[in-house]
């Protein structure tokens, strides 16, 4: 039987008269419990502030539990505990606390991840570099030198103090000492660029009084700083890159047994060349381009080829087609590398009127580049041909260090494919222009310490899992090693 016009329905009226719950009164009840909680949270920190106080600033008498400086707090946190424990739950105190706590286990917890590097990494450059240093010193002490020392090392230990400096040592000390002069018929130390003596010079300025000795010893010591950080970089980089700490250890491995590696613990910018363009690839790596481009302009004010670091970051910013604006953003980051140069030759500019100052320099040393890649290459192949090795080796006082360049620039070109197949791209890139500016040099010197600081080819190398062949590297380059220190410390034309 159908229900009477404006009757409600059973099921509705059911509906519309159930009891539903208080939220209002729910939400007041749980913001009071929260103050609640908030209090006895606040009372138990500050309670034992206040019985810790008293015990570490009161007199040794009024620190006894029979004193009522003491009883109370010690009564009130005995009372308030228990009752903190029954309430349970986590109020806003508690729940930051906890969640501070949770950080700090995160930043232990990364730490204790972090530490197995920083471990490897020093017992490595303890391993190397002090027998090479040793070597050094004995080579200095018992080999005469070949030629007279072009700067003064104003030191009492003096055969010890000059293992750490020749050659360009002195145009480093020089601008860090006197800052830049220009010469229009000789060489002029505008050719060397502005970041590393700008890095002596600050450690150096509490030491007016001793400004000589202190540029000197500030030298190696940013030049050592600068390479255990670029090594810690470095195996993090290789680590996350290649996916494995094995391979990681090998390329911190090979790059600190190669034969040219005695750089960077000499007054040279090899130690922090490496840092910055390590940290300027990483940041791109990691997704930061800021500071990819920031770590990419020190890249380019530390030496004149510091500017190819611009080549492979800017392969990273646009090989994985990122959107416009996204790509925009990276690029405008990576401004930065062309502005650290720009910055050099603005000063250069100010300073001459000639902004390339520092490339027009260079032809005070008889050198030039931008010739065939592989002429040098191809006059010594035929010299060794026509004369045989020894023939080659002593004709002139040349021939063995052109040989030696020559060697390492032709294996850093034939292992440059291996760059491209095993980290891509951009790092293929970057040792390949890296190497063909140098090849296209007028001379074949300072091709092995171009080579030194292009950590992509250590990185593939260490990709390669042979315990055979990581032997061989680390013998081979080790006799080497030792013998280019000697032959650099008695001034022979290793540089």
């Amino acid at each position: 039987m159908p229900s009477p016009p404006n009757t409600p329905d059973v099921m509705t009226v059911g509906k519309s008269i159930r009891p539903q719950p208080d939220r209002v009164s729910g939400t007041s009840g749980a913001r009071l419990r929260d103050r609640f909680v908030t209090v006895l949270d606040v009372a138990l920190l500050t309670l034992p502030l206040w019985i810790v106080s008293v015990v570490l600033v009161g007199r040794f008498d009024r620190v006894w539990i029979a004193d009522h400086h003491v009883v109370e707090p010690l009564l009130a946190l005995a009372l308030l505990l228990p009752l903190r424990v029954s309430v349970g739950g986590a109020g806003p105190v508690s729940a930051r606390l906890s969640r501070s706590v949770q950080r700090l286990h995160g930043v232990l917890g990364r730490w204790r991840a972090r530490e197995h590097r920083l471990t490897e990494v020093v017992l490595l450059l303890c391993i190397t570099r002090i027998p090479e240093l040793a070597v050094a010193f004995l080579a200095n002490v018992i080999l005469p030198a070949h030629r007279l020392r072009n700067f003064y090392m104003p030191f009492e230990s003096e055969k010890l103090a000059e293992i750490f400096a020749a050659w360009d040592s002195g145009w480093y000390f020089a601008v860090a000492r006197y800052g830049y002069y220009t010469s229009s018929f000789g060489q002029s130390d505008v050719a060397f660029f502005p970041l590393y003596p700008l890095l002596i010079r600050t450690l150096t300025w509490p030491f007016e009084e001793r400004i000589d000795q202190a540029i000197w010893v500030s030298g190696v010591l940013v030049s050592v700083v600068a390479l255990t950080a670029a090594t810690l970089a470095l195996y993090r980089l290789a680590e996350e890159w290649l996916g494995s700490r094995a391979a990681a250890r090998r390329t911190i491995l090979y790059l600190a047994v190669f034969p040219f590696s005695f750089f960077f613990t000499r007054v040279y910018t090899e130690s922090v060349f490496l840092l910055v363009s390590v940290m300027a690839v990483a940041g791109a790596y990691r997704g930061r381009w800021w500071s990819a481009g920031v770590w990419g302009g020190l890249t380019a004010l530390t030496r004149p080829n510091g500017i190819l670091i611009g080549l492979p970051l800017f392969l990273m910013a646009v090989l994985d087609r990122p959107g416009w604006s996204q790509l925009r953003r990276r690029l405008t980051a990576l401004s930065l590398v062309p502005a650290g140069l720009g910055l050099y030759c603005l000063y250069c500019w100010n300073l001459t009127g000639d902004p390339l100052y520092w490339l027009n320099a260079e032809e005070h040393w008889d050198y030039s580049v931008g010739n065939l890649p592989w002429e040098q290459i191809v006059i010594v192949s035929e010299a060794l041909v026509r004369d045989g090795l020894q023939g080659f080796l002593t004709s002139t006082e040349v021939a063995p260090y052109q040989l030696v360049h020559g060697v390492v620039g032709v294996l850093g070109m034939a292992l440059t494919p291996l760059v491209f197949q095993r980290l891509g791209p951009a790092m293929g890139a970057y040792v390949l222009v890296s190497l063909l500016v140098p090849l296209s040099g007028s001379e074949l010197e300072g091709i092995g310490r171009y080579t030194l600081v292009l950590f992509p080819l250590f990185m593939a190398v260490a990709t390669i899992e042979s315990a055979r062949l990581r032997d061989t590297i680390v013998i081979v380059s080790t006799l080497f090693l030792a013998l280019f220190s000697a032959l650099f410390v008695t001034l022979h034309r290793i540089y």
